[in-house]
């Protein structure tokens, strides 16, 4: 047991970002290589007769312990200083969302905005849908989020970023959705690889969910920043902007989600339904495009009817990803390289704001209906 906890800490440490959010899990097999390598090296430099030896004949030498915790502990206190600093300079960032928010030993878009300066404050967790964020009790640990960030700055979180909608689609009814190749229904065009009498009312559901969620997140944010948050009544929620994304269209490579590249733990999710379905030889990546598409014109319409309404006193930002990734990890998650790439576009849309108090403009005559 203490071999693998020191392992774990190892891993977390060796890289040399300390994340407050995040919950870092490895393998049991990787643990037990990790401790057999550690012993072994033990044993080595024992025998090599090292003041660093961990057991001598007269008992435990803990002074290399010791000279380990003092940098572990001196590492938490920076992290912990430079989070402060970053708080307190107005660049906090609250965070909801699924795993493009949060992928345990994977990139995600909020580690590199931390990389990028921002102090984040994250609820997000990988498998999240969107009806449960807005109905399950997310909303509740938001406001505990903001309540924490006011008990130790006197400013409100610079932005809320969202990432929400697609697990609400790409579950375990994905296959659902398409029609069988041999179907009379079937045709070449994306609409007809699709069962829309499902996939639109799947859609206008997400729509609405969205506007619910977006609603509630501003309503509350104008109650907290109004009435209950002290020294921060003179907060205005009009210059919190929520930014929420839309997705990019993914490869339905048969990939999944792996750990260390060996490990499957998740997935894949798109390739054996359209197997399933026979129309992995029938180009799915048409489909998915029109898919992608529809979800996207789905979150631009409610965002421009949130924006319309004086109900939300909060800025809704669209962040348009279609053609931003080039290469994904899996059938779902870009990888570092397009990651670093996704959180560039979400600094420059908070930045734009900031310099111009406004947002992107949205793509004209998007429609969530067919």
């Amino acid at each position: 047991m203490k071999c693998a906890m020191n392992a774990t800490r190892h891993i977390k440490n060796s890289t040399g970002h300390s994340r407050r959010f995040r919950l870092t899990r490895i393998s049991p097999s990787e643990l037990r290589g990790l401790c057999a390598a550690s012993m072994a090296a033990a044993m080595v430099y024992m025998g090599a007769g090292g003041i660093g030896a961990v057991i001598a004949q007269d008992g435990i030498q803990i002074d290399n312990h010791l000279a380990r915790a003092e940098a572990l502990s001196l590492e938490a206190i920076e992290h912990e200083r430079d989070n402060y600093k970053r708080i307190k300079e107005h660049n906090v960032l609250i965070v909801e969302g699924d795993s493009w928010f949060k992928l345990p030993l994977h990139a995600d878009i909020p580690e590199e905005l931390e990389d990028l300066g921002y102090a984040i404050m994250s609820g997000a967790e990988p498998g999240d849908t969107l009806e449960n964020m807005a109905f399950g009790g997310q909303l509740s640990e938001m406001a505990a989020q903001f309540r924490r960030l006011s008990e130790i700055a006197d400013k409100p979180p610079k932005a809320i970023l969202l990432s929400a909608g697609g697990n609400d689609i790409v579950g375990p009814n994905f296959e659902f959705l398409l029609n069988h190749s041999r179907s009379t229904e079937f045709g070449q065009g994306g609409d007809n690889r699709w069962q829309q009498e499902i996939l639109d009312p799947a859609l206008k559901r997400i729509q609405s969910y969205i506007i619910d969620y977006i609603a509630a997140i501003s309503i509350m944010c104008k109650s907290l920043y109004s009435n209950d948050l002290e020294g921060t009544k003179d907060a205005d929620c009009t210059n919190i902007p929520i930014v929420i994304h839309g997705y990019d269209y993914p490869v339905p490579s048969g990939n999944a989600y792996t750990l260390f590249g060996i490990v499957s733990v998740k997935g894949p999710w798109l390739r054996p339904s359209f197997q399933r379905k026979k129309q992995e030889n029938e180009n799915p990546e048409t489909a998915l495009i029109h898919f992608v598409d529809r979800h996207n014109e789905c979150l631009i319409e409610a965002v421009d009817a949130l924006n319309r309404s004086n109900a939300v006193s909060n800025p809704v930002c669209y962040l348009d990803l279609r053609g931003e990734v080039t290469n994904w990890s899996d059938e779902l998650h870009p990888d570092k390289g397009a990651v670093e790439i996704l959180a560039g576009k979400f600094r420059s849309t908070i930045d734009n704001f900031a310099n111009k108090g406004r947002c992107p403009m949205l793509p004209a005559e998007a429609t969530c209906r067919r």
